[in-house]
């Protein structure tokens, strides 16, 4: 295996930026989140379980099944939309990084360690 060195790994990490999407979702719904970035987490967060307990109080009050289907079926499309949002982001992130790893003749444990090395 040849020798990489950290420019030579940044050079070719800057060849395959991530796209805005992929920013955006990383930057706000993951576990590294920074304190000024969860604003966002934190409105989708709040809409999910709004709408949850509207439904489920709705449920216990006895109030109309349209109103009880209308506030199911947005929760369920939030919670769809976020699942496959995230995925996506996933997805590309690794078909970026695959793409990285490959022009780098690397495995995978071997980017993460030198990606874990140099950050």
């Amino acid at each position: 295996m040849k020798e990489i060195t950290e420019e030579m790994f940044k050079t070719v990490e800057a060849l395959y930026p991530p796209n805005k999407f992929t920013k955006f979702m990383f930057r706000h719904f993951s576990t590294n989140t920074a304190k000024e970035d969860l604003h966002v987490r934190r409105v989708v967060q709040g809409i999910l379980i709004a709408t949850f307990a509207l439904g489920f109080l709705g449920t216990v009050i006895g109030v109309t099944n349209l109103f009880i289907m209308f506030v199911t079926l947005s929760f369920t499309l939030g919670l769809v939309l976020l699942g496959i949002a995230m995925t996506t982001a996933v997805i590309m992130n690794n078909l970026r990084i695959r793409k990285i790893r490959k022009h780098l003749g690397l495995s995978r444990s071997s980017y993460d360690d030198l990606k874990y090395y140099w950050d």
